[in-house]
């Protein structure tokens, strides 16, 4: 499903207090605050999903990134954001107890508010319908290698600034 630029976004004030929603495009133009839902998944070997992004997205494409979501929409929380995302970009359901709330990521970068959850479990991901305006493709990939590659500075990767800190907690099996 293409970008819809008039999507009513979630946008907050600096603190994450609610504001009136407003159109994607007015949002990333006037740089407001808004609110976004990140799912890492991992199996147990030890390995990160990992999507390439499309070429149709505007925002870092063709890169890797090792999260699936997006942002909330007006009037929604971030964990049902989280369940939605995953189930657009990939074709998975899941269900809220499946998500383990890893931390609240402010990004001043971005002006986002990250809700950063962990999804663990074994995916043949031979059988996922993945969303092709979203990502050309999925594949999982060694987080210890993933954290040595260095995704926050890497020009193949979308970064994001916490990426080191949940492959620890990973790697950890935290």
């Amino acid at each position: 499903m293409p970008i819809n630029s008039k999507e009513l976004l979630f946008v907050v004030d600096e603190n994450n207090n609610p504001l009136a929603p407003l159109p994607r495009d007015e949002v990333h133009a006037k740089g407001y605050w808004h609110r976004n839902s990140h799912v890492w998944i991992v199996n147990s070997k030890n390995q990160t999903l990992c999507g390439k992004r499309s070429l149709l997205k505007n925002a870092n494409p063709g890169k890797w990134d090792p999260i699936f979501g997006g942002h909330t929409n007006a009037g929604e929380e971030y964990l049902d954001c989280a369940i939605k995302e995953v189930k657009e970009e990939l074709g998975l359901s899941i269900d809220p107890s499946q998500l383990e709330f890893c931390k609240l990521h402010k990004s001043y970068k971005e002006k986002e508010f990250n809700s950063v959850y962990l999804l663990r479990g074994e995916l043949d991901i031979d059988k996922l319908i993945i969303e092709k305006d979203e990502l050309d493709k999925i594949e999982w990939r060694d987080s210890l290698e993933l954290a040595g590659l260095g995704i926050n500075d890497h020009p193949d990767w979308v970064s994001r600034g916490y990426e080191q800190e949940i492959l620890n907690k990973i790697i950890n099996k935290k």
